[in-house]
């Protein structure tokens, strides 16, 4: 194994209202540095608090970065029901095909 071509990944917390999430990983144009740090943030005077997501991007060979925030407003309230996965989809289609077919025989 080389370690330079492959991908690594850590994750820390300064607090309950955030994380950051450093990681390498090679790319086309050589190793990446990647740096996604996400923070809660009251807005002043309101309930509303924002999900910040700072996302910074480093070429390891050429030292150039490019960095881009976002805001997002968390999702409050249920969850709804799971997503089948693709792998599931398939399954159901085959068992119907299945339930099909023994109807017809």
């Amino acid at each position: 194994n080389n370690n330079n071509n492959q991908r690594i990944t850590k994750a820390t917390s300064q607090h309950l209202g955030h994380v950051q999430v450093e990681s390498t990983m090679p790319t086309l144009n050589g190793m990446a540095r990647v740096t996604d740090i996400k923070t809660l943030q009251p807005l002043p005077n309101t309930n509303i608090t924002l999900c910040k997501q700072e996302l910074v991007i480093v070429n390891e060979a050429t030292g150039k970065s490019h960095t881009t925030i976002r805001y997002f407003l968390p999702h409050s309230g249920e969850i709804g029901p799971t997503a089948l996965t693709a792998r599931d989809t398939n399954r159901n289609k085959n068992n119907n095909n299945n339930n099909n077919n023994n109807n017809n025989n």
